[in-house]
Parts: C-alpha cells; sequence; structure tokens
C-alpha cells in the first residue's frame, strides 16, 4: 500500500483512497491467481510470473481509474518480489525449510509496523477507512475487498514492540530497497504503457 501511495503522489493522483483501495484488492482472494493474472509466459522455479501486461490489456479502458492503477502498482511490486525471491534462493529456500516460512510470515508482520512507523504520512488511514468504489472486475469479489480493507486497517493497530523486535529472515534495509525498486518500475510502466495519466 505504501508503494502504491508513493507512486500515487509521484502521478498527482486526486483520489488517493481509491488507488489505495485497488493496491490492496489482489489480495481480496485466497487463491491468487486470477487476482494476480497468473500466467505460464515466463517460469521461475515452481512459480509462474504474474504477467501485469495481460491486466493492462483486458482493463485498458479503464486502466486510468485511480483504483486501477493503485491494483496495477501491486501486480508489479508482486513480480519484482517474486524475481527477488526466486533470484535469490528465498523461494527454493522456502520449499526446503518447514519453520522458515513461519519466519518469514512474523517478518512482514514487523515490517508493517516498522513502515507505518516510518512512512505513513498524515491521512492515509483516513483515506483508505473513506474509500468505497470498487469497480466491476471478472477477479474480485466486492465483499471479500471490503473483509480486506478491514484487515488492512487493522494493521495500523500494531504492537509497540514490534516496532523494535528485528526481523530474522530479511533485514529492513534489504525491504526498503525493495520497496524502492518496485515504486519506480511502477512509475516507469505507467508513464511509458499508459501515456498521460487523466484522474
Amino acid at each position: 500500500m505504501l508503494i502504491s501511495d508513493f507512486v500515487g503522489k509521484e502521478l498527482s493522483i486526486k483520489h488517493r483512497g481509491d488507488m489505495l483501495l485497488g493496491a490492496i484488492a489482489p489480495d481480496a482472494k485466497s487463491e491468487k491467481g486470477d487476482t494476480h493474472f497468473l500466467g505460464d509466459q515466463f517460469k521461475y522455479g515452481l512459480n509462474r510470473r504474474w504477467e501485469y501486461g495481460r491486466f493492462i490489456t483486458k482493463y485498458k479502458e479503464r486502466i486510468t481509474e485511480p483504483f486501477m492503477l493503485g491494483y496495477l502498482t501491486h501486480l508489479i511490486a508482486d513480480e519484482v518480489w517474486a524475481m527477488k525471491s526466486y533470484f535469490s534462493g528465498l523461494e527454493e529456500r522456502l520449499n526446503n525449510e518447514p519453520t522458515l516460512y513461519d519466519r518469514y510470515h512474523h517478518d512482514f508482520r514487523l515490517c508493517n509496523a516498522k513502515l507505518i512507523e516510518m512512512f505513513t504520512s498524515e491521512g492515509l488511514y483516513e483515506a483508505l477507512n473513506a474509500a468505497v468504489y470498487i469497480p466491476v472486475m471478472d477477479e474480485l469479489d466486492e465483499k471479500n475487498v471490503f473483509v480486506l480493507k478491514k484487515q488492512a486497517l487493522e494493521d495500523f493497530n500494531y504492537p509497540v514492540k514490534h516496532v523494535q523486535q528485528e526481523l530474522s529472515v530479511f533485514s529492513l534495509d534489504e525491504i526498503l530497497a525493495y520497496m524502492e525498486r518496485s515504486a519506480y518500475r511502477a512509475l516507469d510502466v505507467c508513464r511509458s504503457q499508459l501515456g498521460t495519466i487523466h484522474t
């Protein structure tokens, strides 16, 4: 969500909440193949790469909507993470080390607290909380998106100890570098493929 918020500011998106809601929407389903536009064109190990180009093609008539731009930045950020996980060997380690998976997800919970503490600008919670517009998409169920929105808002009420607790799988610098790469990749895609974005 923070990645999309950065992109939205760089692109002067006026409807901040809509973009934030779009940014979490792809995770509103436990089976994420459809919502993440999983495809066969590229293969990395056991995983297939998210093909965000298919999303752009399918929804090109509505791609300038803030919700859709948020959705797109999520898909791009996930692809950057998938490539990082594969080429760093993390994907293989997760498959081979049973205890690593729990530590991996615990790190993400800790990161939520640390990143919100570091980067959440005033009004982010309120913007997401006020967002209600969900466009009709074959891949989404509106109810699931609102359930996920509620969970995302609950992330702002993190335990204070999560801010101090050290990560065990990643470093915070590693996460910050990933976020920066994802944000600038998303900006490149928006500017080069979508042209002038009207909001």
